[in-house]
């Protein structure tokens, strides 16, 4: 037998899954790049957008903005226990983080944004939230349409 054939799929996890690759000092630089470039994570960072950007509210959705100056765009998601279930929260929270994704490139450089969950959010659909993601953009003045 070949020493890669690993009969148990537990054991080929261990070897060759993701976490194996990720203990490489290149696959945590990885994963540590991805992450801190666009995700607002400090308490600071959150009370400087709410301090001196501005807001905008939807039925599902409230954004709370401020423009840096700076190439990258950087977000954040609140999702309240008032929105349901840890599985409800997280789906909201997949559902924002995707359509923020799709999105990026027709926003403002420099943005940041705080999206913060309504509990109606929860029973709406990835496409409503994406649809009020873009009015609320626009309405922030973040829209950029790409050309």
């Amino acid at each position: 037998m070949k020493p890669t054939y690993n009969p148990s799929k537990r054991t080929r996890k261990r070897q060759f899954g993701f976490r194996a690759r990720m203990k490489t000092k290149g696959g945590r630089a990885l994963i540590a790049r991805r992450r801190a470039a666009r995700i607002l994570r400090r308490r600071p960072e959150f009370l400087a957008i709410r301090r001196e950007g501005g807001t905008q509210s939807g039925t599902q959705l409230k954004l709370n903005w401020r423009k840096e100056p700076r190439k990258s765009r950087r977000m954040a998601i609140v999702v309240p226990k008032a929105c349901g279930n840890a599985v409800v929260r997280n789906r909201i929270k997949r559902w924002v983080r995707e359509g923020w994704r799709n999105l990026q490139a027709d926003l403002a450089p420099g943005s940041d944004s705080v999206w913060i969950a309504r509990p109606s959010a929860g029973k709406a659909g990835s496409e409503i939230l994406r649809l009020e993601m873009i009015r609320l953009y626009q309405r922030a003045g973040l829209w950029m349409e790409a050309a």
